[in-house]
């Protein structure tokens, strides 16, 4: 970047900043429309959730490393960008689980517990009501937003 004749580096915080806000942008978007269709279970929201995280580590990476390093970055300068630019992301989907668990749809809990019991009966049918009372309270107890948005 040029600025009257200065060059100005990017820092590597308003790199991470800026890239993990849209990482966590576009997961709330994949989020919501998934949450529409009434398919919050759905394995394709996985894969595509680590497709974007993946995108906005290498994109944040690249761009720090252009703009901010003059083209060369070390692997630990790579790792430490990545995790940066994923803690503001995760920040940001902490931030909305909590409204829209709270807010906007207090109801979506029950549904997301509905399918975690209807996964758990398609992947294992043998589990006992037991195992599976225990597995759904433990389910219940990590569902909130800190946890989810990591």
């Amino acid at each position: 970047m040029e600025e009257s004749g200065f060059t100005t580096k990017k820092s590597r915080v308003t790199t991470a900043l800026t890239h993990g806000l849209l990482v966590g942008f576009a997961i709330i978007v994949l989020f919501v429309v998934f949450y529409l269709l009434n398919d919050p279970a759905n394995q394709i929201i996985n894969y595509l959730n680590f497709a974007i995280m993946l995108a906005g580590i290498i994109i944040s990476t690249i761009v720090w490393r252009n703009e901010g390093l003059d083209g060369y970055i070390t692997y630990g300068q790579a790792v430490g960008i990545g995790s940066l630019t994923m803690v503001f992301a995760a920040l940001v989907n902490a931030i909305f689980l909590f409204l829209f668990l709270q807010f906007i749809a207090p109801d979506a809990k029950q549904m997301f517990m509905a399918a975690a019991e209807e996964q758990t009966l398609r992947r294992t049918p043998e589990i006992s009501d037991d195992q599976l009372d225990a597995m759904l309270a433990l389910t219940e107890r990590m569902f909130t937003p800190v946890i989810l948005g990591i």
